[in-house]
């Protein structure tokens, strides 16, 4: 199978670094390092932000072999003002923790304002009661209280992690994933926090490394070669324009 032909100026950088990102890919992905490459591209296409940060945003899927787009719902390219950012979906943290080998089971949810729940420990442990109502959309991000998640190991352990609204994400810390779909955003943060207590593996810590770096707003640790200086973005149409120069020169 072919690669996309790259549409955009982010896809092209992507496309350029094809060795570098296809390299990183370790054993045990989710997929294919081709089929990687091939859906960063596709992202690429369908995506603007900087050249730069498309390219860093392959490059976390590539390091942590997972793909992006719906089809895979692992990780997605979402905007973070001018740039493009690789969102990974707490099913990502799932997956990575199951196959690990860690995690026999796992539950999350959030909890809306005026649902039923209770958390608390005793002398056997910790205690979590939650009543869900009908949820027909969306919640809005206001009226989620907490979010929270149980485990249970294959070593035989359990767990509970709770996560207060409070102790989510700063408004500021938060990409657009966050208003189209706060409720699996929440479950995330809950499952984030829980991996602290879990026998990690690599790829759970360079997905909570490449996560806290874009909400803290820091440099992506990301090899020297694939670094760059910031270029401005570069729409369709710019690009047409450029393709449509060479052909009449030519």
């Amino acid at each position: 199978m072919s690669t996309p032909i790259a549409k955009t100026a982010g896809a092209r950088a992507v496309v350029e670094r094809y060795d570098t990102l296809v390299s990183c890919v370790p054993s045990g992905a989710v997929a294919d390092p081709e089929t990687i490459f091939r859906a960063c591209v596709k992202e690429a296409n369908a995506c603007g932000g900087t050249p730069q940060s498309v390219v860093e945003a392959a490059y976390v899927c590539c390091a942590i072999g997972m793909p992006p787009g719906k089809a895979w719902d692992l990780i997605h390219f979402v905007p973070r003002g001018n740039k493009i950012a690789a969102e990974t979906t707490y099913k990502a943290y799932v997956h990575a923790a199951f196959a690990n080998q860690f995690l026999a089971s796992l539950h999350s949810d959030y909890v809306l304002d005026g649902e039923p729940f209770d958390y608390h420990k005793d002398e056997t442990g910790p205690k979590l009661r939650h009543e869900v109502k009908s949820r027909t959309e969306a919640p809005d991000i206001r009226k989620i209280v907490a979010s929270y998640c149980i485990y249970a190991t294959t070593s035989g352990g359990n767990g509970v992690t709770v996560v207060w609204a409070p102790e989510f994400p700063k408004p500021s810390q938060r990409g657009p994933v966050w208003k189209s779909y706060p409720g699996p955003m929440a479950c995330k943060t809950a499952v984030r926090r829980a991996r602290r207590e879990w026998m990690c593996n690599g790829t759970l810590l360079q997905m909570d490394s490449f996560d806290s770096a874009y909400e803290s707003g820091v440099e992506l640790p990301v090899p020297e070669e694939l670094r760059r200086g910031e270029d401005a973005t570069e729409s369709i149409d710019d690009i047409m324009a450029e393709d449509a120069e060479v052909a009449n020169d030519e």
